[in-house]
Formats: C-alpha cells, sequence, structure tokens
C-alpha cells in the first residue's frame, strides 16, 4: 500500500468520530450484515459517516492492509478500529459499544468504564468478596472461587449511581454482572452454564474449552496433577485451523483465556505450551485471532524478559511466507496468497514496533533477528522478495536500523549475484576423476535454467530495493529530497566499500550505486574520487586496485548523466599521472608487474574510455586537440608495455580506435606481446575482463537506469571494420605513413578478434538472452 492510499484511509478515519467502511451506501446497503450494523448505530443514536469501498479501485484491498482484517464492514470509533459484533444480540458488544460512545451521562459512563476496566475479571456484586448481601450474589462467588480465577468485585449498595447506571450502560437489569477484559459475560445463570459445560460433548474426541475462565483453572490443574483441560487446550492450539466459525470461537476462548494468565506460562511445566504459541500459523488464524496471539507474546516480555528474543524471532519470521512449491510461480502465488499475507505482514510490523517501543535497547537484538532469518539463497523467488520489502518497511520505525538493513539486503543479494555469476561458467571436470558420460545437451540446459532462475531473483529483489530508493529519494511532486538522498548515499557508499568492491564476480547488484550517482552531481563525483583513491593507493592491496579501476573505468564509460567534457578533464588528469609514473621508473625490465599495479590499472581504464566514448570526445570543441594532448601513443610504446597485461578484447578494440585516428598505433607491439607470451617470456598475470556495468537481462530494475545508460555506438565500430576490411581487400592502398608492412599484416590478421556486440566491456543492450 502506498503513502497516498494510506492519507486517505487515515483521513476518513481521523476526520469523522465514528465512520463505517462498507458495500453501498446508507440508503441501500449491499448486504443483510451491513443493513443490521446501520440500525443499531441508528437505535443508539449514533452520528456516524459511512464510507462505500466500491468507489475506487484498490480501496478495498488498501483497507484489508491497514486495518488488518479483510471482513467488512468495518467501523472506527475515535480512530480506533471496533471489534466488538454489533450484529450479534450479546449484550456484551453492546456495553462496549455503548461505553465508547457513552450516550447518556458522559461522566458517569466514563466511571462505569474505568470500573469495568480495573480488572481483568470484574465482577458488580451487592455486598462483597466476605459478605455478599444476597443469595444469587453469595452463590456466584462460590462458582468463580471453585474455578480459581483471580477476580475483583464492586459492591453496587455503596454507589446508586453506579447501580442504576450500569443497568442501562451494560443493558443487563440484574445483578450480579460478570465482566471479563471489559466486556460482558451476564449473570448468575450464564456463568453456570458456560462453566458446566466443561465436559466431553456427546461425539468429541477432547473437551471443549468454553470460557475464558476455563484456562487458568486447567493451568492450575496441570501444575497440580490434572492434565485433562490441560491437554485440551493442547490440542485445540495443535489443531488451529478455525474455518468454521465453532472452531475460531473455540480458539478465541482459548488465547483469551492465556492472555489473562500470561504471567502463569513463566512456569517451565509450561514450555509445551509456550512453543505451541510460539509456532501458532498466523496463515490459518483471523486478523482478531492474530491481535490476540501478539498481545499474548508481548505480555509473555513482560512478565519474563528472558522471552524477548525468542517472541522477536516469532514476529520476525511472520515477515516471510512459509514453505511455497518449487513448482508455484511468483503470479500464482500472489494470486491465491498476496492478501492475507499482507494482513499478517501489518500485524507483525505492528507487533515489532510495539515491541521496540516497550524495550528500546533491544534494537541491536532485532536486527540480529533479522539477520537469522534471512531466507537461503535457493529459496523460492516470493520467500526472499517478501522478506526483503519487508525489512525495507522496517526502516519506517527502524530507522537506527536502516544502514544496517541496507546493508544486509545487499550482502544477500551479492551471495545470489556470486552464484548468478558462478553458474554462467563452464563446467570442467578434472582429467581422470570420475570420468562419466553426460548428457551435454541436458546438462547446459538445467545449467541455463538454474542462471535464468538466479537472474530473475535478481532482478525482482534489485528493483524492489531501487523502488524503494525511489520513493524515498523524491517527495510525491517529483522533487529531489536532497538531505533524504544524502542520508542514503552515505549508507550506500558504506556498504559499497565493505560488500561489493572486494568481489569481482558480480553482475548485477552494482546498478545500485549506479542509480544513485545519476541523481546529483555530487554523487558521481564522490564516487569517481573513491575509486580513484583507491586505485593509486599504494596501502590498498592489488585485487582492490583491480577492481576499483575496472569500476572507475566500466562507470566513467556508461554513466550517460556525466557530460563529456568532464570525461576529457578525468583522461587528462589521468594521463598526466601516467606520464608521471613512466618518468619516474628506472630498471622495468627486472620488476614484476604486479608491483605495477595502479599503473596498469589506470591505463586499461583510459584505453576503455577512450574506445567507448571516443565519438563524442572527438566531437568536442578542441576535442582532438585534447586526445592528441593524451599522448597514447607513448603510453603504449612505454618500457612498462601496458598492452600486454590488459583486456585482450579492449586492447583489440582500442588499437582499431587510436589507428583509425591516428593517436596511437598498437599492431606492431601486440604482434610482439603474443610471440613473447608464446614463447612464455613473460609474466602470466592479467587484468582480465571485468566490466561491472555492462548491461544485463534484468526487465524490471533496468528500467530504473535505462535513460541514463551509456549504450556502446555499433556503427562506428562497424565503419572501422569495414575500412579495415577494403583496405585489406584492395590491391591499391595506400599504406598509412605512420604503419609499416608488418603493422598492416597484423591488423589484417586480427580485425575478428573483437565483436562489437557482445565482447566484454562494449556488450549492447538487447545482445544478452532476456529473461
Amino acid at each position: 500500500m502506498d503513502g497516498e492510499s494510506s492519507k486517505k484511509i487515515e483521513k476518513w478515519i481521523m476526520g469523522h468520530r465514528c465512520v463505517v467502511f462498507m458495500k453501498g451506501s446508507k440508503e441501500q446497503p449491499k448486504d443483510r450484515c451491513t443493513a443490521e450494523m446501520l440500525n443499531l448505530l441508528d437505535k443508539f443514536c449514533v452520528n456516524y459517516s459511512v464510507c462505500d469501498v466500491n468507489v475506487e479501485e484498490n480501496f478495498a484491498k488498501n483497507l484489508a492492509l491497514y486495518s488488518g482484517t479483510d471482513k467488512l464492514p468495518l467501523i472506527y470509533i475515535n480512530g480506533k478500529l471496533f471489534d466488538g459484533d454489533l450484529t450479534g444480540i450479546g449484550r456484551m458488544s453492546h456495553s462496549k459499544f455503548c461505553s465508547t460512545f457513552e450516550p447518556y451521562d458522559g461522566g458517569l459512563n466514563k466511571r462505569i468504564y474505568d470500573l469495568i476496566n480495573a480488572f481483568p475479571v470484574m465482577l458488580f456484586m451487592k455486598g462483597t468478596k466476605t459478605q455478599p448481601r444476597c443469595g444469587f450474589s453469595k452463590e456466584m462467588l462460590e462458582v468463580l472461587n471453585q474455578s480459581n480465577v483471580d477476580y475483583a468485585t464492586y459492591n453496587i449498595l455503596d454507589d446508586n449511581d453506579v447501580r442504576e447506571g450500569l443497568k442501562i450502560y451494560s443493558n443487563w437489569h440484574t445483578y450480579p454482572q460478570l465482566y471479563v477484559n471489559g466486556n460482558l459475560i451476564g449473570g448468575l445463570d450464564v456463568v453456570k452454564q458456560m462453566m458446566e459445560s466443561n465436559q466431553l460433548e456427546k461425539n468429541a474426541v477432547v473437551p471443549q474449552m468454553t470460557s475464558v475462565l476455563d484456562v487458568k483453572s486447567a493451568l492450575q490443574e496441570f501444575l497440580e496433577g490434572n492434565s485433562m483441560n490441560y491437554c485440551s487446550i493442547l490440542s485445540i492450539l495443535n489443531e488451529a485451523q478455525p474455518e468454521f466459525i465453532e472452531q475460531e470461537k473455540e480458539l478465541s476462548r482459548v488465547l483469551m483465556g492465556l492472555k489473562l494468565c500470561v504471567s502463569m506460562l513463566v512456569n517451565r511445566s509450561f514450555q509445551k505450551l509456550v512453543s505451541i504459541i510460539f509456532n501458532l500459523d498466523w496463515m490459518k488464524l483471523s486478523g482478531k485471532l492474530i491481535r490476540t496471539h501478539v498481545d499474548i507474546l508481548i505480555q509473555l516480555t513482560l512478565a519474563d524478559v528472558s522471552c524477548v528474543d525468542n517472541v522477536l524471532m516469532c514476529f520476525v519470521k511472520k515477515l516471510k511466507p512459509g514453505t511455497i512449491s518449487p513448482t508455484c510461480t511468483v503470479e500464482d502465488d500472489d494470486s491465491e496468497n498476496a492478501i492475507k499475507r499482507r494482513i499478517i505482514y501489518t500485524a507483525a510490523h505492528r507487533a515489532l514496533k510495539k515491541l521496540f517501543e516497550i524495550y528500546p535497547v533491544c534494537v541491536n537484538r532485532i536486527f540480529t533477528s533479522f539477520v537469522n532469518a534471512y531466507p537461503y539463497h535457493g529459496q523460492h523467488t516470493v520467500i526472499l522478495r517478501d522478506y526483503a520489502r519487508n525489512l525495507l518497511h522496517s526502516t519506517q520505525y527502524l530507522p537506527h536500523l536502516e544502514r544496517n538493513i541496507l546493508g544486509l539486503i545487499i550482502e544477500e543479494m551479492t551471495k545470489n549475484d556470486v552464484m548468478h555469476d558462478m553458474s554462467n561458467r563452464s563446467v570442467t571436470s578434472a582429467e581422470g576423476i570420475f570420468e562419466m558420460e553426460l548428457d551435454k545437451s541436458e546438462t547446459a540446459s538445467n545449467k541455463q535454467s538454474g542462471a535464468h532462475q538466479l537472474l530473475n531473483k535478481l532482478d525482482i529483489c534489485l528493483s524492489d530495493l531501487l523502488s524503494f530508493l525511489q520513493n524515498e529519494c523524491f517527495f510525491p511532486d517529483g522533487n529531489l529530497n536532497e538531505n533524504r538522498t544524502d542520508e542514503l548515499f552515505e549508507s550506500l557508499i558504506s556498504v559499497f566499500i565493505r560488500s561489493v568492491l572486494p568481489l569481482r564476480s558480480s553482475s548485477v547488484v552494482q546498478f545500485i550505486w549506479f542509480y544513485m550517482c545519476s541523481l546529483r552531481k555530487k554523487y558521481y563525483r564522490q564516487f569517481v574520487q573513491l575509486l580513484w583513491e583507491c586505485t593509486v593507493s599504494a596501502s590498498v592491496s592489488s585485487p582492490l586496485r583491480l577492481n576499483a579501476a575496472s569500476y572507475l573505468g566500466s562507470f566513467i564509460a556508461r554513466a550517460n548523466f556525466i557530460p563529456i567534457e568532464e570525461i576529457m578533464k578525468y583522461l587528462l588528469s589521468w594521463t598526466q599521472w601516467i606520464q608521471q609514473y613512466i618518468c619516474e621508473q628506472d630498471d622495468v625490465n627486472r620488476s614484476h608487474p604486479q608491483l605495477h599495479c595502479s599503473f596498469y590499472c589506470i591505463c586499461q581504464a583510459v584505453f576503455y574510455i577512450f574506445s567507448f566514448r571516443c565519438r563524442e570526445l572527438i566531437n568536442l570543441t578542441n576535442g582532438y586537440d585534447n586526445l592528441v594532448r593524451l599522448n597514447l601513443h607513448r603510453i603504449v610504446t612505454c618500457e612498462l608495455n601496458p598492452l600486454q597485461y590488459c583486456s585482450n578484447h579492449l586492447v583489440r578494440n582500442f588499437a582499431n580506435v587510436s589507428r583509425n585516428y591516428q593517436l596511437a598505433f598498437c599492431y606492431v607491439t601486440l604482434e610482439r606481446n603474443d610471440r613473447l607470451k608464446q614463447l612464455r617470456l613473460v609474466a602470466e598475470w592479467n587484468l582480465g575482463n571485468f566490466f561491472p556495468f555492462d548491461p544485463q537481462p534484468l526487465r524490471r530494475s533496468f528500467t530504473f537506469i535505462e535513460d541514463v545508460y551509456k549504450e556502446y555506438d555499433q556503427t562506428l565500430a562497424e565503419q572501422w571494420f569495414t575500412t579495415e576490411e577494403e583496405e585489406c581487400n584492395s590491391g591499391d592502398t595506400v599504406m598509412d605513413d605512420f604503419l609499416d608492412e608488418a603493422e598492416h599484416l597484423s591488423a589484417a590478421s586480427l580485425r575478428n578478434s573483437f565483436t562489437y556486440c557482445s565482447s566484454p566491456g562494449f556488450v549492447r543492450i538487447g545482445s544478452e538472452k532476456n529473461l
């Protein structure tokens, strides 16, 4: 449910003292239940408003999510959901309703309401516990004493106002009157019938718990050695499937009884009962029963602080679905369970928020529970998606955990990302070890299916995270919320340094920072500066410098939101650093290439950006002159020989581009490097083909960045290849003054080693297989 829908519902609720959400109008309600509710409100002379949930699309669904129940009609009184049975004939609900509106004398009704709720079990009688003043009151005391219920009494003979006012308030004109948890149970006859009916029914397997008063006595009897009624409670909870009204009422009475005697549950004798309570399945409970269950668990933490961790984990586990069949699609599962799960998720968030308000110091425990409950990456997409969504939602009431929660979600996404990268690698078997005849087509098909599923999970989770960031960064009117965006960017940068930058096998999760950097100039400048400092710092390990340079080159090349003039400034600055580095070297031949890791990394980044954005760079004012100032020819021909260790695909394309503009001539150097590699006269070390912002087939999440993402210009590459082929096929071709015959032959033989749409670093959207 979005913020706008929530505000609309709250406007209705808070703008009226009493509002009824229903189908139809006040004059023409759509069902009998609603008509009876309206008649009852009219009977009590209540001034109420009506909201037809069918007027707007999805209003009923949003209301169910907001209120925690999908039942209609709903009535809100003074901003709170009224859960009494207004259409029933039970006086208990009527009295509660009357107390809410105070239809008679406000002061007296407020006083009566406070008296009724002064104790969980309250008896209004003639006389006191020790000196009852009438036979009915005396007999009621005997019944309650036999049930071992803790109760309080109020002598109506000492207060004539309460004596007369309570008759009208409860619509019950005789005494004694028994109230449990603020609700009227009835007089002596009703209570006796409820107590006497606690026995085996004619064809029942277990006794039926007919009153909330039975639960405490059953627990007390269990401690004394009589376990019959206690086992009945266990059976009712174990078989909690309230599809029918009677089953729901039975379970409701048990839960209400447990709520009234939570302090007894801390006794170790009731460990089995407590375990069953913790494991109640909310998918089988109504919204009202879920709220009662939450109250029991929270009261349990108040009775025994050591239960906080278990209660936390119970609530956190409700933030994700249970077991889902692997064959069930996301769409099928959503259509069947989405509404019920929204109700459960809303209740779980309210429970966590309430628990946090009671125990604000347990914020670290909450995060520990989030970590421990995070689903394994192999679980169903719906489980991963819903849990991540709920963690993001929890940042609304747990703002101090936002950075940790973002880090947790991204770290778990990164694990999936790494698994996706591994699933795309070719599988080779060790020679001589368990040689088996395998169906290669079947193996490839299974592998492709696994990679497809992983990428689909990544796409869904990434799109949810980007949607969250978008909603947080922008006001409803579309303007950027700069302060909020600054907070998020700072949090995400720390996550990037800790969890993403050290990895070289992720292909999807890094687009989070691509999106964030597109929002403000200072973000991409800060990101570039971070990567540059990491690349050239001698205190940073070589693998981390290599990764930083890969991110640096790929980001600058693909970021369409960075002005091309600024990219030229970056290239001029970096090549100046390269030239200075070359001048400072003495005996290069005796040093291992990894000692010059920063140099080679920066060279590869420069070669890549130049190859990728050359047309835009050359079209700048004084563009060619600035490219000449890069002095690329000196870089590629220096003793450090960067072409020898750069990515092979990148080097081939760079050679084509630089030759086309006569800025550097690489083919003789490439030919020599190939011969040295064949003779194994050079170190086997290479910068690799890690271009982290190459496109991936992300149907959902790529929509967030498609407007700011730079495609490789394939027409330019096609033009170069065509020109080369014409030169090679023409017998009258005039050799370039800068090239000798060996270089020309090398260019012709290597022209097919680069593919403009699929080579690493130059992949185009659509060339990869779409989901």
